[in-house]
């Protein structure tokens, strides 16, 4: 969606101004992780809108029970929130995997109840635990979306 506005910018179909509200408005939507000023945002005022929500988290170099060496991985990843169980730093979820988008180590997983836990700093590690305890990984979050 952001590639079209740049494109209709481009065009002259749509201003710079315009173009800088549209990508504003599907910013709220998505938060990046990368962006300190709007993930510290996200934390602050907006963590609690997770509950009961589904989210699509992109997600990358991820690692199975904390080998780096394991399956690497960039794409998306689906889940439907339920409720926050702890954390005071990290922020730990009970969820339901929706769509494993791709990453086989967590395709057994995929309609099953998972603990999801979304980092509280941008360069942290998120991760997911499952009843067995040999399921298990790490990733990095790059953006979550609140569906």
């Amino acid at each position: 969606m952001k590639d079209i506005i740049r494109m209709n910018q481009l065009a002259g179909v749509i201003t710079e101004g315009q173009a800088r509200k549209m990508m504003a408005i599907l910013n709220e939507a998505e938060i990046n992780f990368k962006d300190a000023d709007q993930y510290a945002d996200f934390l602050q005022n907006k963590t609690k809108e997770l509950e009961n929500s589904k989210i699509k988290l992109k997600i990358y170099d991820t690692f199975s029970n904390e080998d780096p060496k394991k399956e690497k991985f960039s794409g998306y990843v689906t889940a439907d929130i339920l409720k926050r169980t702890g954390g005071t730093g990290n922020l730990i979820f009970d969820a339901t995997l929706i769509d494993n988008g791709g990453y086989k180590l967590l395709a057994p997983l995929k309609g099953k109840k998972i603990s999801l836990t979304i980092p509280s700093t941008t360069g942290g590690n998120g991760g997911f635990k499952s009843e067995d305890p040999q399921m298990g990984g790490l990733f990095k979050v790059e953006t979550l979306e609140i569906l």
